[in-house]
């Protein structure tokens, strides 16, 4: 039902404000519907980005998939690079063993942007990429055997989390 003034001025002189048409009175407590209102309207909006403060405190871990050890490569460095590209975090390590290889892993925001980094990516000899999730990964090498190359690359997709 809405309310028009005209049904304010049918209250009793007690429960009728002259000051405020919105003021009424329910099981003889007065209460000013303006005042309540007022004391709340900034409350929806302080939970929600207080919300969201507390849900996006930075980037998700970064997966530990650079081991000392896989198959026949063995770690000889690893490093942490700054942000760039779009990237949150990005993380590089260099192999021996059947040839060398550069590794590095990207993350990103979002599953759609490391999708998009892949469509874009310029391939090159001696270089294999691919992504899982919001990871995307390139691998270049020098003069590595294919076998042990696919075996490292394998490692790698099957320790990245799944999308």
């Amino acid at each position: 039902m809405l309310l028009h003034s005209a049904h304010f001025s049918e209250l009793p002189a007690p429960c009728r404000s002259t000051s405020n048409p919105l003021s009424f009175s329910f099981r003889s407590q007065r209460c000013i519907l303006s005042d309540v209102i007022a004391a709340f309207r900034g409350a929806p909006l302080a939970a929600c980005l207080l919300a969201l403060a507390a849900c996006r405190s930075g980037p998700a871990p970064m997966p530990h998939i650079f081991a000392d050890a896989v198959g026949a490569w063995h770690r000889t460095s690893t490093s942490e690079e700054p942000p760039a590209g779009g990237a949150e975090r990005i993380r590089a390590a260099t192999y021996e063993g059947p040839g060398r290889l550069d590794a590095r892993i990207y993350q990103l925001s979002t599953p759609a942007a490391a999708l998009d980094r892949v469509q874009r990516w310029k391939p090159s000899p001696d270089t294999v990429f691919f992504y899982s999730g919001r990871f995307f990964v390139v691998i270049r090498w020098q003069a590595a055997d294919r076998k042990a190359l696919q075996e490292f690359v394998t490692a790698l997709e099957k320790k990245l989390p799944a999308p």
